[in-house]
């Protein structure tokens, strides 16, 4: 699999970019969106849309691992699937609280 035939992946090393000619510059974009997402720091405390999940947003309460509570319940997070930062409410509009969970119990991965 080359460049120019646009592969799905985004997560190719920086390095290669300057390594290698230009084949296809749609993808090189989304390769550097890719890497601008996940060097983005999320801060403890903010409440986060998720992308494509059955959860609609996290509190991050963990930054390692990353982990975020949505009704009581804390999840494990992927970076990949983190969205925009959104105002600290719930569905009511009153504010969100954070609830961790007790004695380090496994959570489910969203």
């Amino acid at each position: 699999m080359c460049e120019s035939m646009h592969p799905y992946y985004y997560s190719c090393p920086l390095a290669y970019l300057d390594a290698v000619p230009v084949a296809c510059e749609e993808w090189r974009q989304l390769v550097l969106q890719y890497h601008a997402k996940q060097a983005r720091r999320l801060t403890v405390g903010v409440t986060y849309a998720l992308i494509g999940r059955s959860v609609p947003h996290v509190r991050i309460v963990s930054l390692r691992p990353l982990r975020g509570t949505y009704m009581g319940w804390t999840y494990r997070v992927s970076k990949t699937y983190v969205g925009e930062a959104i105002p600290n409410s719930d569905a009511n509009g009153s504010a969100a609280q954070a609830v961790p969970a007790e004695g380090g119990a496994a959570c489910p991965r969203i």
